[in-house]
């Protein structure tokens, strides 16, 4: 099967990622995988590395995801809420240590994926 022209394909991605953002982030009503929609925004990210001049400001790529739903409440964190990016084997993402906590660092415990 032939792989469609970057231009064709980026539009289709775009319109894919799209839908999938709306149905999550606005009906809370997922139709796609996290790993189909992952797959998608890799192969966009790709053809938008290789053909610059497709990137759009309104790309998936160049924003994240959707307006939220109006019955979430914003919520202020304590800490930083910090993205893993996409870690999909084992060593993708560092050890970590627990949260900060008062008094002596504990010795051994680390979170490593």
């Amino acid at each position: 099967m032939a792989t469609p022209a970057p231009q064709k394909r980026t539009a289709e991605l775009r319109e894919r990622i799209e839908k999938a953002n709306y149905e999550d982030h606005v009906l809370d009503q997922p139709t796609i995988a996290d790993q189909a929609y992952d797959a998608f925004m890799r192969e966009l990210q790709d053809l938008e590395a290789k053909h610059p001049e497709l990137v759009t400001p309104d790309s998936p790529t160049q924003r994240v995801g959707a307006p939220p739903l109006n019955r979430v409440a914003p919520v202020e964190h304590a800490h930083p809420m910090l993205s893993l990016s996409n870690a999909f084997r084992r060593g993708g993402v560092p050890c970590v240590r627990p949260a900060r906590q008062e008094g002596p660092r504990p010795r051994g415990r680390r979170v490593c994926v």
